[in-house]
């Protein structure tokens, strides 16, 4: 008797641990899927972050290339100008004077913009840089977490142990 009762307690614990190692690898399960659509939706919006890094450096290059473009214009200008004034061929008439500081006038307000679309495209890019190396740091540190849980997981020999009847 004191056998047979010895031998259902075994069973008992030997069912307890069974049940045990089950819900241990469903919830590990549960935590694997949770972490592989962190990991996508880190994935995506990494992916997002570095095409908008791309379109913003291309922004700022095609900014830079039209400043260029609009000094360029602005020294012509002002070549122009002194050639007229200086060459004693009768001088620019006030309109076409005029004309030449509103020219001149527009374009300083575009080198100030240009200026201003390059400030903030770099501090985007800054931010973006940011946020991206932010979810690298995050994908890093869930990628450590799925190695501990699955080390854990093999480590308890959960895998082993088969329900009753199985």
């Amino acid at each position: 008797m004191e056998y047979q009762s010895s031998l259902q307690k075994e069973l008992q614990r030997a069912k307890q641990e069974a049940k045990e190692a089950i819900e241990a690898r469903n919830q590990h399960a549960e935590e694997m899927k949770e972490f592989e659509d962190t990991m996508e939706l880190l994935t995506l919006d990494k992916e997002m972050a570095e095409e908008k890094t791309e379109i913003i450096q291309t922004e700022l290059v095609e900014a830079r290339e039209k400043l260029e473009e609009m000094t360029l214009d602005l020294e012509l200008l002002k070549a122009e100008l002194s050639i007229k004034e200086g060459g004693g061929g009768g001088g620019a008439t006030s309109y076409e004077v005029k004309q030449l500081e509103q020219h001149n006038a527009h374009l300083k307000d575009t080198v100030v913009r240009m200026r201003d679309l390059a400030a903030h495209l770099k501090h985007e890019t800054q931010v973006l840089q940011k946020d991206l190396d932010q979810k690298n740091s995050e994908v890093r540190e869930l990628a450590r977490t799925k190695e501990k849980l699955s080390a854990r997981i093999e480590g308890d020999g959960a895998s082993d142990i088969r329900p009753p009847g199985a």
